[in-house]
């Protein structure tokens, strides 16, 4: 019997010492400010404490990601367009709930060269030229640029020089909305673009030309187009409302309504509740099983 009670204490002991230690208080990414200096684009993560990214190369598209463990976010994901020295945009958000992750990602316009440093709280990315050939820098130099906010009161993602731009805006910017006639037919046209560029039938496009006026030269509709199919890089599309008859060459405009729309669309989560260009719950997950990629 006295065998069988030191086998269980041994067993007891065994499984307390297997079992993981828990994890301590997570934490949390307070701002990412990015800024420009010279040819180089810095990334500059503040935290509440010290934590070791993990550092994730991406292709097609390129970009950079940081993954922060055990980290959580105090807003939603946020979005900010740079468009300087190569990147294109950053990207703050959870990558897993429970234990949080958060990942930082930087989209670039290709591969470039990068730096990482630690000082204290705060983690520098350095993104460098095409040509540059350093696998690593010291850290940023202390006279930085000011935060715009650090201690969670403000933007979580702040951005010197270009303004943070909303969602809707970054969306709204990237929107084709003009389209070209490439033939005419008995009652409908042929539109250079489809399905990739955002077309889908019930569309409206107004065919603007330059005419004479009192007034001057001024932009007046000549015709409406209503999309009926599309294929992938064509479109077919009714002609109503015609007041002048439609040539190869004329440019066709996407209606107010359905670019608001097509706003709307792009940007809106999937609870209808709020305006997100990448929403994390409508983002495809990736290989890791995550969701911000």
């Amino acid at each position: 019997m006295r065998n069988v009670v030191q086998f269980n204490l041994l067993a007891l002991l065994v499984c307390a010492f297997a079992l993981p230690a828990a994890a301590g208080p997570a934490a949390e990414i307070q701002e990412v400010h990015v800024a420009s200096k010279g040819d180089q684009e810095t990334i500059d993560v503040h935290l509440t404490s010290s934590v070791k990214p993990a550092v994730i190369v991406a292709k097609n598209p390129d970009r950079l990601v940081l993954q922060f463990p055990n980290t959580a976010t105090p807003t939603r994901q946020q979005v900010a367009l740079v468009e300087q020295n190569g990147v294109k945009a950053v990207r703050v958000g959870l990558n897993k709930a429970d234990p949080p992750v958060t990942r930082v990602v930087v989209d670039l316009n290709r591969a470039h060269p990068y730096a990482v440093a630690m000082d204290g709280n705060t983690v520098h990315l350095t993104v460098m030229p095409p040509d540059g050939s350093q696998d690593s820098i010291e850290a940023v130099d202390s006279d930085q640029e000011t935060l715009l906010a650090s201690n969670g009161s403000g933007p979580l993602l702040s951005v010197s020089g270009p303004s943070m731009m909303t969602a809707a805006q970054i969306v709204r910017k990237n929107l084709r909305t003009k389209f070209t006639v490439k033939y005419v037919a008995e009652g409908v046209a042929y539109l250079n673009a489809g399905r990739g560029a955002g077309l889908t039938p019930g569309m409206t496009l107004l065919v603007r030309r330059m005419v004479n006026t009192p007034a001057g030269r001024q932009s007046e509709i000549v015709a409406q187009l209503k999309i009926t199919s599309v294929a992938q890089n064509s479109a077919v599309a009714e002609i109503h409302d015609c007041a002048q008859p439609l040539h190869t060459g004329d440019l066709a405009y996407l209606s107010q309504d359905d670019v608001e729309l097509a706003v709307a669309t792009k940007t809106l989560s999937p609870s209808g509740s709020g305006m997100r260009a990448n929403s994390l719950m409508s983002k495809p997950q990736d290989k890791a099983g995550g969701v911000l990629r």
